[in-house]
């Protein structure tokens, strides 16, 4: 490629989001555990059938409008707001600012969202305010999502819930909070010993959800005699380019990292159709294969213009809505894009971020009320610990990413124009995966530097 071209570089995010609930305070354990146990919007996507595929480019066609009113247009704009402070949040948190950043804020939202039914008074109010929507409409939502995705055996994208309750604890977690999470949710409930071997089975769960992806969430010595429940959320993804490349297309170039150094790495060239612009950015979509269906799922790539500090993009020009209206304003122009293959792994311990986006009361040991979930006689629930974990894998074949989140409680936690752009990823740059048929933003990252 000439040496002037930009390459753009996309990257996958896969976040899974864990919860843990745990119980501190109470002097008297139950005698009678429970047992209950279970065992859009305008958008510019490639169609199948007018997919056409030429020695150098693809065409594609515009999607009509949705004629049916979306009845979770409040809720999609509640996560996407939520998506974008939390990124940003966690982003301008990472003391290592050379650090690649990858979480999947779907996620911990989905995780936060089945806590949600367990609070009450300014606990829920405050839930409220910071999730933007009601814990009705968020179960509505979640309940169609999982059963829609779950419609097509060869769907890309999975989405698991669980939750694990303390055998000693059992008779505290209000019944209703277990069926509520098993009906909207499609949760799976456990109850087991609060110790080392619970722990490996929490893991080998989330390694499962995650196609071994995350192959542990929790520390051995994660889970005590304080545990009240965990609550789990894993979010997979697994998919193919519409258009893989082939060897021919991959060539080693030089990637310039955050801090000034460069790297040789490969980097994945193709001619893309589907060229997006902000004021301050361009790049690129690449959509992925869906079966027999029409395209759903999209790697959005987000190159600042030459000279912007990836971090001033992010911490200036990234809004709630950047991601959803580049797609829906994707224009059909000739891109020639370059991105680097690439492979990482992240953790985080989003307390702080969290607190700093307005989520206080949950933390409090004195003060949470998390009574619709499980409630004590000598002592109160809150949570202790919120851990997420993800990785993210691009290659010439496709994308894979996962993301788990962990929330422990205690008691006492557009035209085609003859135009050529060139997008090249070879320095620091943004990027996410989307739903385009829901509008989600699933996963958001920013690459930073070559490992």
């Amino acid at each position: 490629m000439h040496k002037g071209k930009k390459i753009l570089a996309a990257l996958l995010l896969a976040a899974m989001v864990l919860g843990i609930l745990s119980a501190c305070g109470a002097e008297d354990k139950p005698t009678d555990p429970q047992t209950e146990t279970s065992s859009h919007d305008n958008m510019h996507r490639p169609s199948t059938e007018d997919h056409v595929h030429t020695e150098d480019h693809v065409h594609t066609k515009d999607k009509p409008e949705h004629e049916k009113h979306d009845r979770n247009a409040e809720l999609k704009t509640s996560l996407e707001s939520f998506s974008a402070d939390l990124f940003k949040t966690q982003y301008s948190m990472t003391e290592n600012k050379t650090e690649n950043v990858f979480l999947s804020p779907f996620s911990v939202y989905a995780a936060l969202s089945m806590l949600q039914n367990g609070a009450g008074g300014d606990t829920l109010t405050e839930m409220e305010d910071v999730l933007g929507c009601s814990v009705k409409k968020e179960k509505d939502f979640f309940k169609k999502y999982i059963r829609r995705i779950g419609e097509s055996e060869e769907s890309s994208l999975s989405l698991a819930n669980s939750l694990w309750i303390n055998k000693d604890s059992a008779a505290q977690v209000n019944p209703k909070f277990i069926r509520e999470l098993e009906k909207s949710y499609n949760a799976e409930i456990f109850n087991d010993k609060a110790d080392p071997e619970t722990v490996g089975k929490i893991n080998e769960w989330a390694s499962d959800k995650t196609k071994g992806m995350i192959p542990s969430i929790l520390s051995p010595d994660a889970l005590n005699e304080s545990t009240v429940t965990v609550l789990l959320n894993a979010v997979c993804f697994d998919a193919k380019w519409l258009d893989e490349y082939t060897e021919k297309d991959i060539s080693d170039m030089t990637f310039n990292n955050y801090d000034g150094s460069t790297k040789d790495i490969s980097f994945m060239h193709s001619t893309e159709y589907s060229y997006i612009k902000d004021e301050k950015a361009d790049g690129f979509i690449k959509y992925y294969k869906n079966g027999e269906d029409d395209p759903r799922y999209a790697f959005v790539a987000v190159l600042p213009e030459e000279g912007m500090n990836i971090d001033d993009y992010v911490s200036k020009y990234y809004e709630a809505d950047t991601i959803s209206g580049l797609v829906e304003n994707v224009i059909s122009e000739k891109v020639e894009a370059a991105m680097p293959k690439f492979k990482f792994d992240t953790k985080y311990e989003l307390p702080g971020a969290l607190k700093s986006m307005g989520l206080n009361l949950m933390f409090d040991a004195e003060n949470a009320d998390l009574k619709q979930m499980a409630e004590y006689p000598n002592g109160n629930v809150s949570v202790d610990k919120v851990i997420h974990k993800a990785h993210i894998e691009v290659d010439e074949h496709g994308t894979k990413a996962a993301a788990v989140t962990a929330i422990d409680t205690v008691a006492n936690g557009i035209a085609p124009v003859e135009e050529v752009h060139t997008v090249v990823l070879d320095r620091p740059f943004m990027f996410a995966i989307y739903d385009c048929e829901e509008n989600v933003v699933l996963f958001t990252g920013v690459y930073k530097t070559a490992e």
